[in-house]
């Protein structure tokens, strides 16, 4: 009977311990974090942009590029991971 005693806390120690370790863990197993390296402008087929890197007073750095609007490419800002477009014509495009 002492013996059964042991195995059941050393089962439920186990078991325990599992649920804190997947507790704790959950995130980085669900959504692992790719590593992303930067792309530069030229490379994302954007010969022409400028870009920029804004530093922010924590430390952080975000890069942008920006380009001249032509009548054949609509105007598109572009951040890390977003772009928003807007037609040649429309008031937003206009500088």
């Amino acid at each position: 009977m002492t013996v059964l005693k042991w195995l059941a806390m050393v089962v439920a120690t186990g078991y325990l311990g599992g649920l804190g370790i997947l507790y704790f863990k959950q995130r980085s197993m669900l959504f692992p974090i790719p590593p992303v390296p930067r792309t530069a402008p030229a490379a994302a087929g954007l010969p022409e942009a400028e870009e920029h890197v804004l530093a922010t007073a924590d430390g952080e750095r975000s890069s942008f590029g920006t380009c001249l609007q032509t009548p054949a490419m609509p105007s598109s800002s572009i951040f890390q991971a977003m772009a928003i477009f807007s037609p040649a014509g429309s008031a937003v495009s206009k500088a």
